[in-house]
């Protein structure tokens, strides 16, 4: 196929289907607008065309709705200087595209072309110097490609007769930059400076670069590292090298001397150049702005970057409307809202938090506050309408989704208490407290905010209702069922009657007994879980030990094995009788099996789930995360859930993603937990004494307990990660660490203990001098308390067998009576028993001979004299 000069291929008029597959691209670009992907297959089909008018259209409107990469804009920029059909105004025109090149991304190349194009064009609006001058100041010290400019500047100033001492200057600013030419750039001066002055290099160029380089080697471990590890796909970022780029900006930011942030900022530019799709960056690199250099306005020019690029992310709208909110710029805020709200690429449950936060604007443009208001309807029109969109964007969701986000409460909650408390119109907000309980019935919250509604208003009869209501329709499995019934009782004694009192008793007492019937069986139902797993674990053990068939068949005997049978009323023995017999027996069997076939690097595990859950709602909650390929709901012989089950994708990036949103938050009104599948552990076995006792002192335990840790505020899926990544920070330095064990309670709030886990013992004695310490960046009157963690040993608990005890014959009696055993008396030694017991015995002996009526009854005093040696 011909080419263009510029590269471009030129389709022949007997082209196949060119003109139909632009149609079909430009239809794709009409019907999804936020599709970067459509855009950039119709530029390259009317590049291929060679339709110079539609192709610059198109590209200006992509331009328009996305930032564009240093390649795009190099081919739109070389395009249009080896065009025939310039524009009228050429010359502007490129120095507008040139304008909106160098704002999208840090680029060498680009700013070089804009100052070379300047010194070519000779225009007068631009001057060629204070192009060079600005091009430094932005990419001069970016260390891979920076030399371009450089290079540049000295060729313009070469070739326009500037002054030696003008170039020596530039010579020295540049060597006094680490870049990754200095090397070749000193010989270039050398050489230069023997030329033109014929002196050696000037003593202040050698300093400066030999203080450049010393940075250059500082940081050359972190460049040779992001070449090596190249690029994966435009705009994105494998782990690993983000990693890299994460550790070379903390490296910037502890190296930045006098409150000068330049080269951090560079640095970021760098990583958003190369991951402009990366969330998880720009938010990063937002909250430096932020936190260092203040800046509002490059604030907003950020947060307009990053929208533009991460349409799909709320947080970053959210961001840049509050950021506009704070600096009083109505009219950006309304066209920032309104692209939010014309977005494609937001979800829809995206969408509803962004339209939430007008909400929040429109609240605080009204100066609604935390007391009550009387508002005019005209004034609250525009809050109204926002909430009346948001409602019915609501309503098009799955109820599944809506709950996972927590929606309903966040949209109609909100509402309902602005109706009520702002602007005075109580049947308006009980009339969303109602639609909202109908979509979400078992949340303690509504009913709860809902009876205080109608406290304040005094409503006691309508309180007593929804107090009736919430106790039938809560099932017996939620965990706060007995404290809510105890606030009904409470209300009941502070308002009620006597006889209101008695009936709440009585449906209360009903509810709490089934409740603790409830938590009885869940109870069973985890420690037979927990049996089963160690019974498990000790059949793998022992497969990876490699012992015997004997021992092996005895295993697989053993309940929670992967095969588990019960056989009631039988056992082995009576099993081979009655088969010899031919005679059947009834016996019940189950099977517990294990699919050892299933991927665990692609199955996320779900524990504490409520009892009631069916696989299908299971479902519906992950595959938002993507191709949900089985279910596997963890349930007892009777067909009753465990609380927990697999979920199997069917690839592995799903399952970081269901558990990154999906971890600690409520489902079914429970707590859940979420993390990747990994099968069980293996202990190591201890050593043993003679006496089969584990030998604690010669083990060595590599694991640290920490208690007294300060409390966090927030929820629990924010706080957790805070306080891992404290602990980690805090502790890292004394060794590597291999996990970090969080406990909480049932209100979901952390315990104030936690086990940190070494890889080395040694690494826990370092642990323990940090005992003492405050964790960095918390606030806590009481200091750490660091221990070597030694949990006890798990003996089994060995009866002893009870003597055997003989028939006494009918002569006999009892050495020693009970009320002889008193304080007062002294102990006999092993003599004067023998001859005490020798006594009675002939005594005894005697009697029988006598009377031959049997033996003779003592009192007490005669076993005192005996004993005392009286006759």
């Amino acid at each position: 196929m011909p080419q263009t000069s510029s590269g471009m291929e030129v389709e022949t008029q007997g082209g196949i289907n060119g003109g139909e597959e632009i149609k079909r691209l430009e239809e794709k670009v009409k019907s999804d607008p936020d599709n970067y992907e459509n855009y950039v297959a119709l530029v390259q089909a009317l590049r291929k065309a060679l339709k110079t008018g539609r192709l610059r259209d198109v590209r200006e409107r992509m331009a328009d709705k996305f930032p564009l990469p240093e390649s795009l804009w190099m081919e739109w920029i070389n395009d249009e200087r080896l065009s025939t059909n310039k524009k009228n105004d050429y010359t502007g025109y490129m120095m507008d595209l040139f304008e909106k090149a160098v704002e999208d991304y840090i680029s060498p190349k680009i700013w070089t072309a804009f100052a070379e194009f300047v010194a070519e064009s000779k225009s007068t609006d631009y001057k060629s110097e204070d192009v060079y001058e600005k091009a430094i100041v932005e990419v001069g010290s970016h260390i891979p490609e920076g030399h371009v400019i450089w290079d540049s500047y000295r060729k313009y100033l070469s070739r326009t007769g500037a002054d030696v001492c003008r170039i020596r200057n530039l010579y020295r600013k540049e060597l006094s930059v680490p870049t990754a030419k200095m090397p070749e750039t000193m010989s270039a001066y050398v050489t230069w400076e023997r030329s033109t002055s014929k002196k050696p290099p000037d003593d202040k160029i050698l300093k400066v670069y030999a203080s450049a380089k010393q940075q250059l080697d500082k940081r050359a471990s972190y460049e040779e590292k992001l070449t090596a590890l190249g690029q994966t796909a435009p705009g994105m970022i494998s782990p690993a090298k983000m990693q890299v780029w994460l550790d070379y900006l903390d490296f910037e930011m502890k190296n930045s001397k006098k409150k000068d942030y330049s080269r951090v900022k560079l640095t970021y530019e760098r990583a958003i150049a190369e991951g402009f799709l990366s969330e998880r960056l720009w938010k990063r690199y937002l909250a430096f702005i932020r936190a260092k250099l203040n800046d509002t306005d490059m604030l907003c020019e950020v947060y307009s970057r990053a929208t533009r690029n991460c349409v799909w992310s709320s947080d970053l709208w959210i961001g840049h409307l509050r950021t506009l909110e704070m600096a009083k710029m109505t009219t950006e805020w309304n066209e920032v809202s309104q692209a939010a709200m014309k977005s494609t690429a937001l979800p829809n449950e995206e969408l509803i938090k962004v339209q939430l936060e007008v909400c929040d604007f429109w609240r605080r443009r009204l100066g609604i506050g935390g007391t009550e208001m009387d508002i005019a309807d005209e004034k609250a029109a525009p809050l109204r309408m926002t909430f009346d969109c948001v409602s019915e964007l609501l309503n098009s969701l799955p109820e599944a989704k809506a709950i996972q986000h927590d929606l309903y409460y966040r949209v109609l909650g909100y509402w309902a208490d602005i109706e009520m408390r702002c602007f005075g119109n109580v049947e308006q907000s009980r009339i969303q407290w109602e639609n909202l309980l109908k979509k979400n019935l078992q949340d303690l919250r509504v009913w709860r905010a809902f009876i205080s509604q109608e406290k304040y208003l005094g409503s006691v009869e309508d309180a007593r209702k929804l107090y009736k209501r919430a106790v039938i329709a809560i099932p017996t499995t939620h965990w706060e069922l007995e404290t809510f019934c105890g606030e009904w009782m409470r209300f009941e004694r502070e308002c009620g009657t006597l006889d209101s009192l008695y009936e709440a008793q009585r449906i209360t007492d009903k509810r709490i007994e089934k409740f603790r019937e409830a938590q009885t069986e869940a109870y069973q139902q985890q420690q037979q879980s927990q049996a089963y797993q160690q019974q498990q674990a000790q059949v793998e053990r022992a497969k990876s030990a490699g012992v015997g068939t004997k021992r092996k068949r005895e295993a697989e005997k053993q309940p929670g094995t992967k095969k588990m049978r019960h056989i009631e009323g039988s056992s082995t023995h009576g099993k081979a009788a009655n088969e010899e017999k031919g005679v059947g027996i009834e016996r019940k069997e189950w099977y517990m099996e294990e699919d050892t076939e299933r991927e665990i690097d692609n199955t996320a595990f779900v524990l504490n789930l409520s009892f009631g859950t069916k696989d299908e709602q299971l479902k519906e909650l992950f595959s938002p995360f993507g191709t949900v390929k089985s279910v596997r709901h963890i349930r007892d012989g009777k067909g009753k859930s465990k609380g927990y089950a697999y979920v199997e994708y069917e690839d592995s990036r799903s399952v970081d993603k269901a558990v990154s949103k999906l971890n600690l938050s409520t489902f079914n009104d429970r707590l859940i937990k979420v993390s990747r599948s990994a099968p069980p552990k293996a202990k190591d076995k201890t050593k043993k004494g003679k006496k089969g006792r584990q030998d604690i002192v010669t083990q060595e335990f590599s694991t640290a307990f920490i208690k007294f840790l300060p409390k966090l505020d927030g929820e629990l899926r924010k706080v957790e990660p805070r306080m891992r990544k404290l602990l980690h920070k805090h502790f890292s330095p004394c060794g590597k660490i291999k996990g970090i064990r969080l406990t909480h309670d049932k209100k979901g709030k952390l315990k104030n203990f936690a086990y940190i886990e070494f890889e080395s013992p040694d690494s826990v004695q370092g642990a323990i001098k940090l005992s003492g310490t405050h964790l960095p960046g918390t606030q806590s009157k009481r200091p750490l308390s660091v221990l070597k963690s030694c949990p006890p040993s798990k003996k089994k608990q060995i009866l002893k067998k009870a003597p055997a005890v003989t028939k006494r014959s009918k002569g006999s009696i009892m050495l020693v009576p009970r009320a002889l055993g008193k304080p007062k008396v002294k102990s006999l030694n092993r003599a004067s028993a023998k001859s005490v017991a020798g006594s009675i015995s002939k005594e005894s002996t005697a009697g029988n001979d006598k009377n031959g009526k049997g033996a003779k009854q003592f009192s007490n005093a005669d076993f005192r004299s005996m004993l005392l040696g009286k006759k």
